[in-house]
């Protein structure tokens, strides 16, 4: 599946490609209006980007009035866009995971191999008792490497694994933005306590923002490009 991208018309220049969640942040922050022109590969002409199936263009809160109390600068909009956006669902998320499971697995499989062979003596490390097991240590350095790879890649400017990206998947903070490291060193550990909840990843079927126990602890969201 590819995202959407548009071009964008305005002031006699052309803009982009930018995908449509980049074009909906750009309406919402202002530095776009809904009567702008686009246009994507399929057009026979420009459009306004509020009659472009397929992107939903936010409701732009109006600035309160001077009777009003004021918020923190840009809280409210960053809370408010979330409700914009589309989240992923239970299937395309497990098939996300399953694309980068596989992943791991082709990386760490020789790496096992080559720290058994430099420093656990060879092949025979992978036996006990005359049958095949992994030492504990591996299972470490195995963790070790999801954890680094699930949490820089999330944190990234890419929002997502390779898994995510392939079907155009991000995560992304309760703002809507980029999440920090932070966010998602917490959000993969977490995981454990959604396997072990038995509910915690089938949270995604009922819950608001299609989000898993670890997504709450987390505050993450799993969002879709279209």
């Amino acid at each position: 599946m590819q995202a959407i991208d548009l071009y964008i018309w305005r002031e006699g220049q052309t803009e982009g490609p930018y995908s449509s969640l980049e074009v909906r942040k750009k309406i919402w922050e202002q530095a776009l209006q809904p009567s702008d022109f686009g246009w994507r590969e399929g057009f026979d002409d420009w459009k306004p980007l509020s009659e472009i199936p397929g992107l939903i263009v936010p409701e732009v809160p109006q600035a309160p009035s001077t009777a009003s109390v004021p918020e923190p600068s840009g809280s409210r909009r960053k809370r408010s866009m979330i409700g914009y956006l589309r989240f992923a669902g239970f299937r395309l998320r497990w098939v996300a995971r399953l694309v980068d499971s596989m992943l791991i697995f082709l990386v760490c499989t020789p790496l096992d191999f080559f720290i058994a062979n430099q420093w656990m003596g060879g092949a025979h490390a992978f036996t006990k008792f005359g049958a095949f097991h992994i030492p504990p240590q591996l299972y470490l350095v195995n963790l070790a490497f999801s954890w680094v790879y699930f949490a820089t890649f999330e944190a990234s400017p890419m929002q997502g694994t390779l898994g995510k990206r392939l079907l155009n998947l991000r995560v992304t903070d309760p703002s809507g933005e980029r999440p920090s490291l932070l966010r998602t060193l917490v959000r993969y550990p977490s995981k454990i306590l959604s396997a072990i909840s038995i509910i915690g990843y089938p949270m995604v079927l009922w819950t608001r923002h299609k989000r898993a126990l670890h997504d709450f602890i987390a505050g993450t969201y799993v969002i879709r490009e279209l």
